[in-house]
């Protein structure tokens, strides 16, 4: 897994959403952030797992309601 700060976060979910990242909250919930519906939420897992070179779990992407918790599925162990 490569590593990947908070603000590179941000600007990963602002640019897959078309969205100025200063706009974007860590704690801010998906629902409340403009662009960030089913679709982008799935082309937001896909670009943080090629970006990180990891794959979350069906569990771990439906549990992703902030940037925050994206980071937190990172440091989550994957359970068979």
């Amino acid at each position: 897994m490569m590593p990947i700060t908070m603000n590179e976060l941000l600007a990963l979910v602002g640019d897959v959403i078309e969205l100025d990242p200063t706009r974007i909250d860590v704690c801010s919930d998906r629902d409340d952030v403009p662009g960030w519906d089913s679709l982008a939420h799935l082309s937001i897992v896909t670009a943080l797992e090629e970006r990180c070179h990891v794959r979350l779990t069906m569990e771990q992407i439906v549990a992703v309601r902030t940037v925050e918790d994206l980071g937190r599925a990172l440091t989550e162990p994957v359970r068979p």
